[in-house]
């Protein structure tokens, strides 16, 4: 009878070891996944922003959350460097987001990552808060950037500066209203997450700035009577939007950047009226929008507005063994984003060409563009 038990109870042992061995494999070796994940708060929700290296293995991202008791599933696909995604969030509550990047083609995923946000709330002061942080500038200068601001109600604020990993804490108060931020990797464009705290809380107000660290500062050119032209507009943003200064008024293209990917031609031409002399451009947004627009540009000079030099092009995908053309325009981040030009150039006429969208669906959306140079 003992005999009879003992052979039972390896057969059982051997059982399990065999259906141990069928469970699937699990996937051990993770492809690279997103980077700089972000929550940005919104007056109507969140946006999540983040990058997209460039040896990417993936093609989708899958968005996760739980909103009110019920799993959110929503899948983007990856063609730009720069990704941005509205979710409107219907309360204060603090939310977790869930990122998996996978690949549609292998079925090969990222190892999840998460962030956690929430959207506007109402702070005392808030309105001066605001104040502060909507006119802060970061602009190259003083081998790296600088920052400037206003404060007129002298409110007792920090600005918090997160970049890469590091964290600057900067008196909002202070006399001067500037602050020079060294140690930066020169040409490098840099993307700066402001926010502000106030009587020890921290604010959930926050703006996402980028700036290309420099040795010196560029001089920004003064326009003194400059016109605009554009391949096509849109009624009520016209392109001369694009020189006032002001981001939250914009230029749209009624064409689209690419059809059936290649370029439709949409384009912009200044003509400065007497001849400059150009170190650098720079595109902003439109004001708190992350709409698509173009990701690639080209850049070309006239003293005649007849003929024009060889285009310099300014793609994340750039071979050009100079690092200042690997430029992809970021549409999840306010501020200036520069384009060097390689040497100092003589001109009357500065022509740009939007040449990469999104296939079929982008138009060309700028807020401002200005000139450096003397």
């Amino acid at each position: 009878m003992k005999y009879r038990y003992l052979v039972a109870f390896w057969c059982v042992l051997f059982a399990l070891g065999a259906c141990k061995d069928e469970i699937p494999a699990v996937q051990e070796n993770f492809i690279s996944g997103v980077q700089n994940l972000k929550a940005i708060s919104q007056m109507e929700g969140i946006v999540l922003s983040w990058e997209n290296p460039d040896d990417r293995d993936y093609d989708k991202v899958e968005i996760s959350y739980t909103l009110q008791g019920e799993k959110k599933m929503l899948t983007e696909t990856i063609n730009e460097r720069y990704s941005a995604v509205s979710i409107n969030i219907p309360n204060a509550e603090v939310y977790k987001f869930y990122i998996k990047a996978f690949s549609s083609v292998s079925g090969r995923f990222a190892r999840e990552a998460s962030v956690k946000g929430r959207k506007l709330v109402s702070l005392e002061a808030a309105d001066e808060l605001a104040d502060i942080l909507n006119s802060i500038e970061i602009h190259g200068g003083d081998n790296g950037v600088r920052v400037f601001w206003e404060n007129t109600q002298n409110l007792p604020a920090m600005i918090l500066l997160e970049y890469e990993g590091q964290v600057r804490t900067i008196d909002a108060n202070s006399l001067s209203k500037e602050y020079s931020l060294g140690g930066l990797e020169l040409n490098k464009q840099y993307t700066f997450t402001v926010s502000l705290v106030y009587e020890g809380e921290g604010s959930t107000l926050v703006r996402m700035l980028s700036a290309t660290a420099l040795e010196k500062a560029y001089r920004r050119l003064k326009n003194e009577g400059w016109t605009i032209t554009a391949s096509s507009e849109q009624s009520g943003q016209p392109a001369v939007n694009l020189l006032d200064n002001n981001p939250a008024t914009y230029w749209r293209s009624s064409e689209r950047v690419t059809v059936n990917n290649n370029p439709s031609g949409q384009h912009i031409i200044v003509d400065f009226k007497t001849i400059h002399r150009f170190s650098a451009l720079t595109f902003t947004r439109r004001l708190g929008n992350d709409e698509n627009s173009s990701w690639d540009i080209n850049i070309s000079f006239s003293e005649d507005g007849v003929t024009y030099t060889g285009p310099y092009m300014y793609k994340n995908a750039s071979t050009d063994p100079n690092p200042i053309f690997k430029v992809e325009f970021n549409r999840t981040v306010d501020g200036e984003q520069m384009y060097q030009l390689p040497y100092t150039h003589t001109a009357r006429y500065v022509r740009v060409d939007f040449v990469r969208g999104s296939n079929n669906g982008a138009y060309a959306v700028f807020g401002d563009i200005n000139f450096y140079g003397e």
